[in-house]
């Protein structure tokens, strides 16, 4: 019986049909992975429910992966980069203190933006939309979510090619100190770094580069060639000073949370502990890496729009100007009006006569 046996295997395996073979050895091949894979996914199920025994908050990969598309982090842009804005008034240091941010490979300011004016355009065409409002009329919740998330796009999508780069964008204008209520509704948590100094300074440095060359200025009656319009004219509510500083002022009034003020004169004077206090207000590692004596511009702005009365430079070593240079240049007269235009402003960040 045993050599019976034996033959008759023989014999089988002799006429085997060609390829069989093959088909039952990747059949039990692929049995044998699925098997496996089977069995890789039990422990796999396993363990994730023990882990969420063990911990009722816990989140799959898979669970994380879909939450983090339904909530973006507070701060983040459609690309991915932390947001944060560069604001204040003019000619008080908003470009040295963007090129100096830049100084961090990490990080990204740019140049004038527009930004917070295009946010402005679009909230009048929604506030006055008679189809805006259809939508609601029908579905309040849903149409201000979809407000909120195109706001949110249009920022993202305008750094979308640094911020696969960077992981912090800073976008700079003036223009911010009357946008921080939507700037804090699509972005909550982002943070105004808003550039002040004392506005003898201020106008003390664009009396400077007017005399530097007075053919060029806006002299639309014999008046405006004087300067105390030119002051007059600057320190007016919708003026070029004027209405930074009511910004600025605005959101001194209402403690607003998210602000942190640079001072010029403290940037200039100690810019490596006025860094370290921006660092610590924005909650970033310190860079050791920035040179204070070598600052490139990184700014495109250009000058020639503004008649290269505003130079955007920033560059060279940081350093303080001339104590009260704007003697040379402010009569004391136009001065003591400048002061007593705003007082709030000087007090509430200790200029003084």
């Amino acid at each position: 019986m045993t050599e019976t046996k034996t033959k008759t295997k023989s014999a089988a395996k002799q006429i085997a049909i060609p390829g069989t073979r093959k088909k039952a050895t990747r059949k039990k091949t692929a049995t044998k992975k699925a098997a496996t894979k089977h069995n890789g996914q039990s422990k796999m199920v396993r363990k994730t429910a023990a882990r969420r025994r063990a911990n009722p908050n816990l989140k799959t990969k898979g669970a994380r992966a879909r939450s983090s598309k339904k909530a973006p982090a507070k701060t983040k842009g459609a690309a991915g980069a932390r947001f944060h804005v560069v604001t204040g008034l003019p000619r008080a240091g908003s470009t040295l203190l963007c090129n100096l941010l830049s100084q961090n490979p990490r990080w990204q300011a740019s140049s004038t933006s527009p930004l917070p004016s295009l946010l402005r355009v679009i909230q009048q065409f929604l506030s006055n939309s008679p189809e805006v409002k259809s939508e609601l009329a029908a579905d309040q919740h849903q149409t201000e979510l979809r407000v909120t998330r195109m706001l949110r796009n249009i920022v993202g999508d305008w750094y979308s090619d640094t911020a696969t780069q960077k992981d912090v964008v800073f976008d700079k204008s003036r223009m911010w100190t009357s946008q921080a209520q939507i700037l804090e509704h699509t972005f909550p948590g982002a943070r105004m770094l808003c550039c002040v100094r004392d506005l003898r300074g201020v106008f003390g440095s664009i009396e400077k580069q007017h005399a530097r060359f007075p053919a060029f200025g806006s002299v639309d009656t014999p008046l405006d060639s004087t300067v105390l319009q030119r002051a007059d004219k600057m320190f007016s509510p919708t003026g070029l000073v004027g209405m930074p500083v009511h910004g600025v002022m605005d959101l001194v009034s209402r403690k607003w949370p998210n602000m942190t003020v640079v001072q010029y004169e403290y940037l200039v004077s100690e810019p490596e502990q006025c860094m370290r206090s921006i660092y610590s207000s924005l909650k970033e590692p310190w860079f050791k890496g920035h040179d204070f004596d070598n600052v490139e511009s990184v700014a495109t702005d250009l000058d020639a729009l503004y008649l290269n009365k505003f130079p955007h430079d920033g560059s060279g070593k940081v350093a303080p100007p001339e104590p009260k240079e704007w003697e040379k240049y402010v009569p004391d007269s136009v001065s003591k009006l400048i002061m007593d235009r705003y007082p709030e402003y000087n007090r509430a960040f200790g200029y003084t006569v």
